[in-house]
C-alpha cells in the first residue's frame, strides 16, 4: 500500500460531505490561503490537511499497561489525519443564516459518520483494505486554531477541527 491513500482519505471525505450536505458549492482540498479559492465566490468548503501523526499506542501496543504483548508487526498504516474545514467566499457573513447552516450541517456529518461508509470511496481505492476510517471532532483551544489561522496567514474564519483515524488494525 503506498501513501497515495492519504490523498484517497482527503477525497472521501469531501465526497462525504458532499453527499452529506447536499451541496451545491465547491469543496476545495487546497490550503485556505490559495487565492485560487475564490474570496469573491459563492459560498464554499476548504477541507485542509494541515497534520499528520503516527499512532504510537498501536504500533507499539501499549494500549493499556506495558505488558500487553504488540498488536502488530509494525509494517501496518496507524496514523491519524488532522483536518480544518472551514467556509470560503463571499457569502462567508451574508446571508449568516446560509454559512451556519453549513456549519452546522457539518458537524451534523462529522459526528453521523464515526466510520466512514465505504460508498464514500474513490472506485478502485487503496482503503478498501483498511479496517475502516473513523471520523471525530478534534477539540483545539481557541489559542491552538488561532496560531494555526496565524501561520496559514489567513484572516480566522468559522472552522471545525477534525481527526481521520486509519488502522489497518482492527480496533
Amino acid at each position: 500500500m503506498d501513501l497515495g491513500i492519504i490523498q484517497e482519505i482527503s477525497v472521501t471525505l469531501r465526497t462525504l460531505l458532499m453527499s452529506e450536505l447536499g451541496f451545491k458549492g465547491k469543496i476545495s482540498l487546497g490550503n485556505p490561503g490559495d487565492e485560487s479559492q475564490g474570496k469573491n465566490g459563492p459560498l464554499g468548503i476548504n477541507v485542509f490537511l494541515y497534520h499528520i501523526v503516527d499512532n504510537i499506542k498501536l504500533r507499539t501496543g501499549r494500549l493499556g499497561d506495558d505488558t500487553t504483548p504488540p498488536l502488530m508487526t509494525g509494517n501496518e498504516l496507524n496514523f491519524s489525519l488532522f483536518y480544518l474545514i472551514s467556509l470560503m467566499g463571499a457569502d462567508l457573513t451574508h446571508p449568516a443564516e446560509s454559512a451556519h447552516s453549513v456549519l452546522g450541517k457539518t458537524i451534523t456529518a462529522v459526528n453521523q459518520n464515526e466510520t466512514i461508509d465505504k460508498k464514500y470511496y474513490p472506485s478502485g481505492s487503496q482503503l478498501a483494505s483498511l479496517s475502516g476510517i473513523r471520523l471525530r471532532m478534534n477539540a483545539m483551544s481557541l489559542e491552538e486554531i488561532t496560531k494555526l489561522w496565524t501561520a496559514l496567514r489567513v484572516p480566522l474564519r468559522p472552522s471545525i477541527p477534525c481527526e481521520a483515524i486509519i488502522s489497518e488494525y482492527d480496533q
